[in-house]
């Protein structure tokens, strides 16, 4: 994510003078992350929760869990990526549009 910023600063500096929000900038950059985590949890979330599934079945004493923890996993690991990306985003909106626009 911090290249996919540093390729599109010139982007979010013509985007930030035509009076985009840090809101509607942070829904532009996040469309690039969410759907790699939604992909990341079907390829590993649903097989690593019916092995584990599979492989609780043989202790003594039973554990379940549903499909609900890779769903909470999943937000969480979503949440935790948002955190750096908002700080480079702060950083990146927070510069003059001019600085961005003028290196290239």
């Amino acid at each position: 994510m911090s290249f996919s910023l540093k390729e599109r600063t010139k982007e979010i500096g013509i985007r930030k003078v035509m009076g985009a929000s840090f809101v509607r900038l942070l829904r532009l950059i996040l469309w690039d992350i969410v759907p790699i985590i939604g992909i990341a949890t079907l390829i590993g979330g649903i097989p690593g929760w019916y092995l584990s599934a599979d492989w609780l079945k043989n202790f003594a004493y039973r554990f379940s869990f549903g499909i609900d923890i890779i769903i909470i996993s999943s937000l969480f690991t979503l949440f935790i990526a948002l955190i750096p990306l908002s700080f480079k985003l702060v950083k990146s909106v927070s510069s003059n549009p001019v600085d961005s626009l003028r290196t290239e």
